[in-house]
């Protein structure tokens, strides 16, 4: 996962004005393609392709379930610059895996990775969820923990934390 540029904090972070929302497979694959075949924004391709969301591979969202996965995004001026996945897990379907975090990097440091995760924990604490961070990273880990830890003190959701620290 990532979050804002070193030196930027959660606490320090004025509120972000842009717009949020909770996208199913087939929205975020509407934004991406456009009706078309091949990605019409290319800014989704991965990164190894000239994308900028780690983590993320458009490939993998054709034919999924929608109740299944979810991507929260976070927009400026209608453009999508930050972006997650929730995805459900198969064996407790009252928890969601937060499986990445990622703020095109032309606008990270204005506090877009924290914005999708109150996105998050609002969604999870809405509709009783808990929620796993996921661990691609440690760095990322590292740098969302307290961001993380403040939401669900707040917003009274359970972390599930499977991972030995």
């Amino acid at each position: 996962m990532e979050s804002p540029k070193s030196g930027d904090t959660f606490e320090n972070k004025e509120q972000i004005k842009a717009e949020t929302k909770i996208l199913s497979a087939d929205e975020l694959l509407e934004i991406i393609y456009k009706g078309d075949s091949l990605p019409q924004d290319t800014r989704f391709l991965p990164l190894e392709d000239g994308g900028v969301f780690k983590y993320f591979y458009p490939g993998e969202v054709a034919g999924i379930s929608s109740s299944k996965k979810l991507f929260p995004v976070v927009c400026e001026t209608g453009k999508v610059v930050g972006l997650s996945e929730l995805e459900q897990d198969p064996k407790d379907d009252q928890n969601f895996w937060i499986k990445f975090v990622s703020v095109d990097p032309e606008y990270q440091g204005k506090g877009y990775a924290s914005e999708l995760l109150r996105q998050i924990f609002q969604f999870a604490k809405d509709n009783g969820y808990a929620l796993e961070p996921s661990y691609y990273s440690e760095q990322g880990l590292e740098k969302l923990k307290s961001v993380i830890e403040k939401l669900s003190a707040e917003t009274g959701v359970n972390l599930v934390n499977r991972h030995n620290s």
